[in-house]
Order: C-alpha cells, then sequence, then structure tokens
C-alpha cells in the first residue's frame, strides 16, 4: 500500500516539474532574445563624476574620441519590458542606473540569460569621482583620469588599467578577482579587498595599498617604492615585487605557518625566525607590514 503510494506521489511530482518546465519553455519560446541597443551622450565639461549602479550587466569604461561622455547599452534582452532602465545628468553627476524585476516561478539552469553589455566612453578629461556598483558583472575600467575611484561586485572580476588619479581607489569584490596594471597615483591610497578572489597588479605607483583577502592571492609589482604596503591574508600568498629596488623601509611579517622568501639585499634583521621577520633597509621611510594566517611572503 505505502508502495503504491510513494508511486502516485512520484508520478505527481514528475508531471508537475514537466508541465512547469514545459511552461517556461513555451514562455521563453514567446520572448525570444530581441536585440537592445540605447546611446545617450552628453557634453564631458558638464559632468564631474560617474555613477553607475546595475545587477548582472558587464560594465566597461573606454577612453572616447569625441568631447562628449557616451553611455552605450546593447545586447540582447528576452523581455526588456521587465527591466528598468535610467541615464540621467543631475548636478554635474552622470548617473546610470539599470535593474531587472524579479518575477514569480522557478528558474532552471538550462534556460538561458539575457546576455547585455554597458559600455561608458570618457574624453581624455579628469573626473572627481566614478562610483560602480554591481552584482555578479565583470568590471572593466581602461584609460581613466580621476581623482577618486570606487568599484564594487559580489562575484565578478574587476580590471582597471592605465589609470591615472589622485586621491582614492576602492575596489571591493567577494567571489572575484581585482586585477591592476600601470596605476599611476603617487599621492593616492589604493585599498583593495576580496574574499576568495586574487589581487594581481602590474606596474603601480601609489603613496599607499592595503590589500586583503581570505583564500586568494596578493601578487604586486611596483614600479618602485613610494609609500607604506599592507597585506592581510588567510590562506592566500603575498608577494610584493619593484622594478627599482627599495632603499628605504621597514619591514613586518608575521604567519602562522607560512614562509617568506625575501631576495632583497641590504637589510638589517632584528628577527629572523621561521614564520616572523622584522628588520628595516635605510632611514626606514615607509612600512610594509604584511600577516597571514598560512600564506607564504615574497619580497623581490
Amino acid at each position: 500500500m505505502k508502495k503504491a503510494v510513494w508511486i502516485v506521489l512520484l508520478a505527481l511530482i514528475l508531471g508537475g516539474a514537466g508541465t512547469l518546465i514545459s511552461f517556461q519553455n513555451t514562455k521563453s519560446s514567446e520572448n525570444e532574445k530581441r536585440e537592445v541597443h540605447k546611446q545617450e551622450a552628453f557634453t564631458a565639461g558638464e559632468i564631474q563624476g560617474i555613477n553607475v549602479d546595475t545587477s548582472t550587466t558587464g560594465i566597461q569604461f573606454i577612453k572616447g574620441e569625441s568631447n562628449q561622455i557616451q553611455v552605450t547599452l546593447s545586447g540582447y534582452a528576452r523581455n526588456w519590458k521587465k527591466y528598468s532602465y535610467q541615464v540621467e545628468e543631475m548636478d554635474g553627476e552622470l548617473r546610470v542606473k539599470l535593474e531587472k524585476n524579479k518575477g514569480l516561478g522557478l528558474s532552471f539552469g538550462f534556460i538561458r540569460g539575457d546576455d547585455l553589455k554597458l559600455i561608458v566612453e570618457v574624453p581624455r578629461k579628469k573626473l572627481e569621482f566614478v562610483k560602480i556598483n554591481t552584482s555578479s558583472s565583470e568590471v572593466s575600467l581602461h584609460e581613466l583620469q580621476v581623482n577618486h575611484l570606487i568599484a564594487s561586485s559580489s562575484s565578478g572580476d574587476i580590471e582597471v588599467s592605465n589609470l591615472q588619479m589622485e586621491e582614492k581607489l576602492n575596489i571591493h569584490s567577494s567571489s572575484g578577482d581585482v586585477m591592476l596594471k600601470n596605476v599611476n597615483g603617487s599621492d593616492a591610497e589604493v585599498e583593495l579587498e576580496t574574499s576568495s578572489g586574487d589581487i594581481e597588479g602590474n606596474g603601480l605607483l601609489v603613496h599607499e595599498m592595503k590589500a586583503e583577502s581570505s583564500s586568494g592571492k596578493v601578487d604586486v609589482s611596483h614600479k618602485r617604492l613610494a609609500g607604506n604596503l599592507t597585506a592581510n591574508t588567510s590562506s592566500g600568498d603575498v608577494t610584493f615585487s619593484f622594478e627599482e629596488e627599495p632603499t628605504s623601509f621597514m619591514l613586518s611579517y608575521r604567519s602562522s605557518s607560512g614562509d617568506e622568501h625575501i631576495q632583497l639585499d641590504g637589510i638589517h634583521y632584528e628577527r629572523r625566525e621561521e614564520h616572523e621577520v622584522k628588520g628595516h633597509k635605510g632611514d626606514q621611510t615607509y612600512q610594509i607590514v604584511v600577516k597571514t594566517s598560512s600564506g607564504d611572503f615574497t619580497l623581490d
């Protein structure tokens, strides 16, 4: 008897699931992907900052060739009416917001989502700020001049290259990687944070850098030491390297089980034990401070 009841229940469940899948596939075919292309242009001289807030749309900042800031949303969407898209300039701030209204019902992995990309073209102009907030999208910023850059993503990668900055760079990603290349700001402070993603940098010249990662690595190459460097990781390795060998710094490294690989010459060590190093070179103008749980530390 019990066996018969279970067979009936299983049949009902399978039948309901099949009906739901069939319904979603029918709705999917009714709402086939359609091309989306929207473009807005604003006089660059009137814009002091840009604020972008999206959910799952890829974001790309590139250098423009005109005297306007151009915002282009393109790609394909299954039902564009479910989106809310706003682009407006208010008191010198260009605001871009794209969000998708959440619907009811279940979603299955083999039903592909929409494919949209937001491109912001900025001419050679120094902005006061750029703020970017997204959930799972990838963010790439190239050829920007800005005083303060803030970028936040939950699971998407964030890539910054050829950046000229003066004040602050703040990047936060939960599980995505953070990648920097040719970032110049001899008076700027840089704060990088990720949970499980890696932090990688090449060709940096900044006044101060703080990097924090739980399980990801921190691997940053600097043109030269121009300020304090701090890194904290749980299980990720930390590597700091320099194109021009630094001549003046205080060094501190502490780990529970990690090892150090220090390859710079001329360091005077007060302590150099298995998981702890303290030393200095020159008149200790700057500080290099690294803390890890099980990660190794390389300095070269």
